[in-house]
């Protein structure tokens, strides 16, 4: 099988590749993928300088000018219409040129499914200009994976809501102006309904964001606590206490997903054939090359994978949506797909990580700072921040399970 670019799609890349040689900033464009600034991906902002971030902001009201953040929008706020194709082209040249972005796709698809038209005249011309950063604010202490285990309260005083809890694991909320917020409204109903979704300000009086230090010292993932926060009742959006059947039917909306995955492993791949040792490239090891091959397989699994869900994305592009009902309420086969790539993904980062680990040696073992680290060190870096990272977005397991009973039609586990 050979996937290929029609010629007006290769045109319209090289469009694309000259804009982003033209806009993205130096400053990041040209830093090396295997760096130490790189080791949480393009889309991880956690843990970049002030100054690298005014650059970010700054270049995406470039990309909103461009019109990139507001791909298959309605037209009225200022929305584009292009295939899936066409879009991944995009994200692709944004990642390969380091065009990041600020995260601002938490919002839009919500509101553009579920607000109001003056929910929509609010929020969505600011959003689609790339002026306000956002995040999700969902998962808790007992709501990861079961995120309709959700204790978070919002209780109706007046004219707001009055919102008290906490939730943890949060990423770039340190970086956020509002959030996708997910509270219990009706404590009395059955699981999975009496919950609702807000639009929160990350500033406002009440919330305390508490940055979580990871293994290798950088803050991405946060707390945040809510004390008597008071949210406008008019910044709910959909339907109060049945939010739970909507977040099935967000629209699919929100721009490019720009530079989210700057992929280190044909890079390391690179680094294994200029770097040298007894006299001979590292590729040229037999040990070295078994374990490469061993993940190049694996690798390979994931890009085909990727592009048989862009291959379905393009072939129902245009065409109207399956509406979700409380019997398939889950995404069905939909699932499948999704479940499948982190999957197998989340098994393969820390084999990667400890290849690398294991063909640098002990020169591997230093990190940034050392003279004698070799990728500023990345290797270290890496290691501690792919090594573990199992659970992220639903453990394997879950992942399993998804696949397991809507995708084979095997029973479920019990107690699961």
């Amino acid at each position: 099988m050979r996937f290929r670019l029609t010629e007006e799609e290769e045109r319209f890349q090289r469009e694309v590749s000259q804009w982003c040689q033209e806009e993205v900033p130096a400053q990041l464009r040209e830093r090396p993928i295997l760096g130490n600034h790189y080791i949480l991906g393009a889309g991880a902002v956690g843990d970049i300088t002030d100054a690298d971030y005014q650059l970010i902001k700054q270049f995406t009201l470039k990309l909103g000018e461009k019109g990139w953040l507001r791909i298959g929008w309605p037209e009225e706020y200022g929305g584009i219409r292009m295939s899936p194709v066409e879009r991944a082209i995009i994200s692709e040249e944004l990642r390969r040129h380091r065009g990041w972005h600020i995260r601002m796709a938490d919002l839009p698809g919500m509101i553009i499914a579920h607000g109001t038209k003056e929910q929509k005249d609010y929020w969505l011309p600011s959003l689609g200009r790339g002026e306000i950063a956002t995040c999700l604010v969902l998962s808790e202490p007992d709501a990861g994976s079961d995120m309709a285990n959700c204790k978070c309260r919002a209780v109706l005083e007046g004219d707001h809501f009055i919102v008290q809890g906490m939730k943890h694991y949060l990423s770039q909320a340190q970086r956020a102006d509002y959030g996708q917020l997910l509270v219990l409204t009706d404590p009395e109903a059955r699981k999975r309904h009496g919950l609702s979704r807000f639009i929160c300000d990350m500033h406002a009086p009440g919330v305390t964001v508490r940055p979580m230090l990871d293994m290798a010292g950088e803050v991405e993932l946060n707390e945040v606590w809510f004390d008597d926060v008071r949210i406008p009742k008019d910044w709910l959006i959909g339907t109060l206490n049945e939010c739970w059947l909507e977040m099935n039917m967000d629209a699919p909306v929100g721009g490019v997903g720009a530079g989210t995955s700057i992929d280190p492993f044909d890079a390391f791949i690179d680094y294994c054939k200029e770097t040298y040792r007894n006299g001979k490239p590292l590729s040229k090891d037999p040990e070295v090359r078994r374990k490469l091959a061993h993940l190049a397989i694996d690798h390979a699994v994931m890009t085909q994978i990727s592009w048989q869900g862009l291959s379905n994305n393009q072939r129902n592009f245009g065409k109207p949506r399956k509406a979700v009902t409380p019997q398939s309420v889950g995404g069905g086969i939909q699932s499948v797909g999704a479940s499948t790539l982190p999957m197998i993904s989340k098994e393969w980062n820390p084999r990667f990580a400890q290849a690398v680990m294991e063909i640098m040696g002990p020169v591997g073992l230093l990190s940034a700072g050392s003279e004698w680290a070799p990728l500023e060190g990345w290797a270290e870096r890496h290691y501690r921040m792919r090594g573990f990272e199992t659970h992220a977005h639903g453990t394997i397991e879950v992942l399993k399970m998804v696949v397991a009973t809507r995708g084979l039609g095997l029973p479920r586990g019990p107690g699961s």
